[in-house]
């Protein structure tokens, strides 16, 4: 039977870096920021709901060009902040908008619809009520196509799950196990400003937006310490080798 390890943490907490360490080792990780990108073009009830919130125009048929795509991206993570974005980062959200642009051209022979991710950060902005409409719409979907990939994995002992919004999302009964990658409040300001530009104030407003670790710690099942003097290597093998016992 396939074991299913959840990662989470809040942003700068380096979760991003233990899913890497799980992928080297050949572990296949579901990563849910891009799957719900995904998703939230490609699948139809998704599309139907979010017409419904936002507008027909909240899809588009056209090719946007690179730059279109890159500003929506950081658009939507400095305006909707973590919770929307889950662990996007700034520099994330501009490969994906250039991925998805890239996805757009290739699509337009076909008339796929494409997101605009600018407009629907733009109706989430300041509305929560809105936040929660449209997260009603994705994480379920998100929670669905997980369950599939691990069905498509059921020959892997070991699975993993990268979400920063694990908790949040209502997909703890979807996993075995959670593993919180804990690193202390001042460091993940510091590392979320040097790697994404922006002011601790910007920082700050994401993390206003996420559960804080101190409230997960107690749900989560193991913790790995990501400070700047601890290796997370070393406890990532310990952690692997106590699931496997």
């Amino acid at each position: 039977m396939t074991f299913r390890l959840g990662i989470t943490g809040g942003i700068g907490s380096g979760k991003s870096g233990v899913a890497g360490l799980l992928r080297t080792m050949g572990i296949p990780v579901y990563d849910c920021d891009s799957e719900a990108r995904r998703l939230m073009n490609s699948s139809a009830s998704i599309r139907q709901g979010l017409i419904a919130l936002v507008g027909p125009e909240v899809y588009i048929n056209r090719s946007s060009g690179v730059q279109e795509c890159r500003s929506s991206g950081e658009q939507e993570c400095r305006s909707t902040g973590v919770q929307e974005c889950r662990s996007s980062e700034v520099q994330e959200c501009r490969s994906a908008g250039e991925q998805e642009c890239r996805s757009s051209d290739n699509s337009m022979s076909t008339g796929s619809p494409t997101l605009n991710r600018r407009l629907l950060a733009d109706y989430m902005f300041g509305h929560p009520e809105r936040i929660a409409a449209v997260n009603a719409l994705v994480h379920p979907a998100v929670r669905e196509d997980f369950r599939q990939w691990t069905r498509r994995h059921a020959a892997q002992p070991l699975v993993a799950l990268e979400s920063a919004i694990l908790f949040e999302a209502g997909m703890k009964d979807d996993v075995d196990a959670v593993v919180l990658v804990y690193t202390p409040i001042d460091e993940r300001v510091q590392r979320t400003m040097a790697r994404d530009g922006i002011t601790e104030q910007a920082v700050q407003a994401r993390l206003a937006s996420q559960m804080t670790d101190e409230a997960k710690l107690p749900l989560a099942d193991y913790v790995i310490h990501n400070a700047d003097a601890d290796a997370i290597t070393p406890q990532v093998m310990q952690l692997i080798e106590r699931l496997k016992t």
